[in-house]
């Protein structure tokens, strides 16, 4: 059904990666940004083998993952650029300060 479309996530724990994931689970192209050490979910409970946390993981099947440093002006022109050609952008609270 969304098959075409572009979502760039921005959100971290539970809620909002758990709807970006149900958009992918319908056809959206997923990119899920993180910054800093990451997404905190993906030391919460029980982890996989060298992996991430499970709960990370169904929360996040199925996208394009991008870690980007704030502090670097070329990470924020390509988040500037994957924002443009996105058709849905979401982000959450966890968000820092300077992405909203």
């Amino acid at each position: 059904a969304l098959h075409g479309f572009r979502i760039l996530d921005l959100t971290q724990g539970i809620p909002g990666p758990l709807a970006t994931s149900d958009l992918g689970d319908l056809g959206a192209r997923v990119i899920k940004v993180e910054w800093g050490s990451g997404d905190w979910s993906r030391d919460v409970g029980p982890r996989l083998p060298d992996s991430d946390a499970a709960l990370f993981l169904a929360c996040n099947r199925g996208k394009l993952s991008l870690l980007v440093d704030l502090a670097d002006q070329n990470d924020w022109d390509l988040l500037s650029r994957l924002a443009h050609d996105a058709d849905v952008i979401v982000i959450d609270w966890f968000a820092p300060q300077e992405m909203r």
